[in-house]
């Protein structure tokens, strides 16, 4: 999928609803049962949607 920027992107069918937590400015996710942060590069292409941007 491309972005209206033309930048490659996510297609809906790659997202699910996931906790999430901010800290320091960053947005860390569960994966495996392991938090990790969501790398920068994720959110600018919109592959990570917060839960209340939705």
């Amino acid at each position: 999928m491309i972005a209206p920027n033309g930048v490659p992107c996510c297609d809906v069918s790659d997202g699910h609803r996931t906790d999430y937590d901010v800290r320091s400015g960053a947005y860390w996710v569960p994966i495996e049962g392991q938090w990790m942060q969501v790398p920068e590069r994720a959110i600018i292409i919109s592959c990570f949607v917060p839960a209340d941007a939705v």
